[in-house]
């Protein structure tokens, strides 16, 4: 059999957000923040890692970068919950979920006299969804990475409010593969803004690593990722397609298109709502989604093994969760966009990370489309850049 190949435009996209991060009003008047753990009813993982070591590991996202004066000191162990007691308790909820259905996490800012050192105490749901290290690949329901929530609770934690960088570790909804256990260069303008060191994230490109540049996001000199452009190669399991719809076509500009109907093999595409595509590539109206998106033209290149080369294919509508987009108050894994997680904590707020988010058989927010072809599927060439 001749397998079809297709020669697809791809670049590097420069790094830089256009989005730019907000801060929530909260502010620590001095480090080190001190913490405690409760290790009651955490789940037990495979490679052996306690609660202490994830959130020592999520919180060394935020104490690392340079041009912040952040940093941590574990206080203890403890037995306590989620009430005011003047301690910042990091804790598992194994049993009677109370912090919304279907949500990852609660984030619980107490305020205290002036003076006196600010609470803020963090649960995750081990009760209702399935720890995963490394996060769940783009198809897997119920599961979350417990790294990636804590980490973006500690930002809450931290100050900063949700983002719309689609990278960020701040971002509003979840996303797969772990992409939030890091910190774009979103998370760092943000931190190094609340908490600055008096120096820069970085000088210039060779500050940073591999496939990132230093840019100026809000002021701040940080190291921030680099994402792939049209025609790179996505899956499930790496998705990097730069300005990425996770949650809606709007304010966005690339999906995964996947080709394989495991998900195993897909392409960066562009939308296309002004029409206009990259080279080998052609705009298709998705009127079930009422969106134009950017396919790559029905080559017939030989591939060398054979059969006849099929350029036909149909675009499939898939099945979708739920929207999973959240609000500031709660970042529901599959749950509904406006149910909040407040508790009946005096002076306090509730924030769930997001858990699942919209991953179903649908593999993310905003990929609704499994091309499949009449015969072979289609695979598409080109380097894949990991930002």
């Amino acid at each position: 059999m001749r397998r079809l190949l297709f020669t697809a435009l791809f670049t590097l996209i420069q790094a830089g957000s256009s989005f730019g991060f907000e801060t929530n009003g909260h502010l620590w008047p001095q480090m080190p923040i001190h913490y405690w753990i409760n290790p009651s009813g955490c789940p037990i993982l495979p490679s052996g890692k306690t609660f202490e070591e994830l959130v020592a590991e999520a919180a060394a996202q935020w104490s690392s970068q340079p041009c912040a004066t952040v940093s941590f000191e574990l206080s203890g162990t403890t037995t306590a919950g989620l009430e005011p007691d003047g301690q910042s308790t990091f804790l598992c909820i194994a049993q009677d979920w109370n912090c919304g259905a279907g949500a990852a996490g609660c984030n619980i800012w107490i305020p205290r006299a002036a003076g006196e050192t600010p609470e803020n105490d963090i649960a995750l749901n081990a009760d209702t969804l399935e720890w995963v290290e490394g996060g769940p690949d783009a198809t897997q329901t119920g599961s979350i990475d417990p790294v990636a929530v804590l980490t973006h609770e500690i930002g809450h934690m931290l100050g900063l409010a949700h983002s719309a960088d689609p990278y960020a570790s701040m971002y509003y909804g979840t996303l797969p593969n772990a992409i939030q256990a890091t910190l774009d260069g979103d998370d760092r303008a943000g931190i190094c803004s609340l908490y600055p060191s008096g120096a820069p994230g970085c000088a210039t490109d060779a500050d940073c690593g591999d496939d990132q540049a230093c840019v100026d996001i809000q002021g701040q000199m940080v190291c921030d990722d680099m994402h792939d452009g049209p025609g790179a190669l996505c899956s499930k399991t790496h998705i990097d397609c730069a300005d990425m719809c996770w949650v809606s076509f709007f304010e966005c500009s690339q999906v995964c298109l996947f080709t394989a109907a495991d998900y195993t093999q897909g392409y960066c595409a562009p939308l296309c709502n002004d029409k206009q595509c990259p080279p080998d590539f052609h705009c298709v109206y998705l009127s079930q989604y009422d969106v134009n998106v950017c396919f790559v033209d029905e080559g017939s290149e030989d591939g060398g093994d054979g059969g006849e080369p099929d350029g036909a294919f149909e675009e499939s509508p898939v099945s979708t969760d739920d929207d999973g987009q959240v609000d500031e108050g709660s970042d529901a894994a599959n749950g509904d966009p406006d149910s909040g997680t407040d508790l009946d904590v005096p002076a306090g707020g509730g924030c769930g990370c997001g858990g699942t988010h919209t991953f179903g058989w649908l593999p993310i927010c905003g990929l609704p489309f499994l091309l499949r072809s009449r015969r072979r599927l289609p695979t598409v060439q080109g380097k894949n850049f990991s930002g």
